[in-house]
């Protein structure tokens, strides 16, 4: 889809949409609006998050952590390694090469 493509949607959809709010009780306005609010909550969340894992990510790096290897005396380090392994294990990693390298390898990024 190209960009000309994509505006034009996008467009159609934003028309439908003020269309369904121009017609809507003020039951479903006020459910839809509580909708809007609720998402735009949990987008700004999200990005607040994304950031905050940015900055420590980079703190992590300044301090010199080792970076985050693919693997953990044989095993794959993955999310779900990462969520099931012991304490001692898991106090090891964040020891060894910081908290944020792990938080992202749990987010998959």
């Amino acid at each position: 889809m190209n960009k000309s493509s994509r505006h034009t949607h996008q467009q159609r959809q934003i028309e439908a949409h003020n269309e369904s709010l121009l017609n809507a009780d003020t039951a479903t306005l006020r459910k839809i609006t509580r909708q809007e609010v609720a998402d735009q909550r949990q987008a700004q969340a999200q990005t607040e998050a994304d950031r905050q894992l940015r900055l420590g990510l980079q703190r992590e790096t300044a301090m010199g952590f080792s970076p985050l290897p693919n693997e953990w005396r044989g095993q794959k380090l993955d999310a779900h390694f990462i969520k099931t392994c012991n304490v001692e294990t898991h106090k090891l990693l964040t020891t060894r090469f910081g908290s944020g390298q792990l938080t992202a390898r749990l987010r998959g990024k």
